[in-house]
């Protein structure tokens, strides 16, 4: 396929040879489209109309796969993540790698932007459906009656499965219109999302999910100015090693310092759940997806390192740190900020292996597929049978 579009180009030919290659790019749009829209309906990997998507998504991946080229390093990569996906899948039984693995291997080409914005409008129209139908034909299984500080509250789920959920589904809203119109925004803009969280905050009683997205909200305030910008940037460079190392580390103090006993109080037992796991079970190099059945799993990063693995954690941690720093390298503050503001959610809800709600998994497309200058070029693009493979 890419020696067809080269000779296109070398006819005079660039528009038609451009639009081919923007039809397969096409695909990716429509598999994103398809996945978001399971997630943000509250399917999960046991719903018929999930394995669905999963399946038609995956044949418009391969599709363009096959019409794609691929350096030896992409390709290896690829291959290494495809491979812990299905040890996961064959020896844990735990599917979210492959899942999000689908997702990151496609995204050669992909114009970021334009996914997160099919992302953002999904999520947006299946959040208000869910939310007005749950109004309509409230019932039982849309309550859910929790104890906390010695009282009984009614915590609505809006038609998902938890109140967290719901909380936390509005948020990554947020979180995604903040990055894609922050140069539009205005101070009535800012006022009337924060509103809207402590709005749905009556309804789902989520305390990280109106804590996270009041800071999300209040660090694309701080961005817009540049003296702010840098200090923020500066000072949030090594957040992910900082915030890995405050997952292992509170777990293994709880009991022997009153902050983290405190800590644990705020957080409604995350910290105490991961102490008993820790005391019961090791990570292995495959995850192992029957530990949640006995584990409250509320931490990104504890999620992937024992439901996906040490091969896993290896592999994301490395490719989502070297994009986080590039992000900061080239003083992309919008998508420098989108990847802090996820790297701070990990630490209270466990969606970080899935890509249709952990949208900074996106950006390890420019790292993972990221183009070199040619040393006789001057222009980037791919050379040679020797150093390109195509599927």
């Amino acid at each position: 396929m890419l020696k067809g579009y080269r000779l296109w180009q070398k006819m005079g030919l660039n528009e038609v040879a451009d639009k081919v290659m923007t039809n397969f790019q096409g695909l990716y749009y429509i598999y994103f489209f398809l996945i978001v829209l399971s997630k943000g309906m509250g399917f999960e990997s046991d719903n018929i109309w999930y394995k669905v998507s999963f399946a038609i998504g995956t044949v418009l991946i391969c599709l363009k796969l096959y019409n794609e080229t691929y350096k030896k390093r992409e390709l290896m990569s690829m291959c290494i993540l495809i491979a812990i996906g299905l040890m996961d899948v064959a020896f844990g039984g735990y599917t979210a790698i492959l899942f999000t693995a689908v997702g990151i291997i496609g995204l050669k080409g992909v114009n970021t932007n334009r996914v997160i914005k099919i992302a953002f409008w999904t999520k947006t129209v299946t959040f208000i459906y869910k939310f007005i139908m749950s109004m309509i034909r409230r019932g039982p299984e849309d309550v859910l009656v929790f104890l906390r500080d010695g009282k009984e509250i009614n915590r609505l789920t809006f038609g998902y499965q938890h109140p967290n959920m719901a909380h936390e589904n509005l948020t990554v809203i947020i979180m995604l219109f903040l990055y894609l119109y922050h140069d539009k925004l205005r101070k009535w803009h800012y006022v009337v999302l924060m509103l809207l969280e402590y709005a749905v905050y009556k309804c789902t009683f989520s305390r990280t999910g109106i804590a996270v997205g009041i800071l999300c909200i209040s660090i694309s305030i701080l961005i817009r100015n540049r003296k702010l910008r840098k200090v923020i940037m500066k000072g949030t460079r090594h957040i992910y090693v900082l915030l890995i190392g405050c997952s292992i580390a509170c777990p293994m103090l709880y009991g022997k310092f009153s902050v983290i006993n405190l800590l644990d109080e705020r957080l409604t037992g995350r910290i105490r759940a991961i102490t008993a796991l820790f005391e019961t079970a090791l990570p292995g190099a495959v995850g192992n997806a029957r530990l949640a059945e006995q584990t409250n799993f509320d931490n990104g990063y504890i999620t992937l390192l024992y439901l996906g693995g040490i091969l896993a954690f290896g592999w994301f941690m490395y490719y989502l740190m070297r994009a986080y720093n590039k992000a900061f390298v080239e003083n992309d503050y919008l998508k420098y900020a989108l990847m802090l503001e996820f790297a701070i959610y990990y630490i209270t809800e466990a969606f970080f292996c899935n890509i249709a709600l952990n949208m900074a998994l996106l950006f390890i497309g420019d790292v993972l597929f990221e183009k070199e200058l040619c040393c006789l070029c001057t222009k980037e693009e791919y050379h040679g049978e020797d150093c390109s493979i195509n599927i």
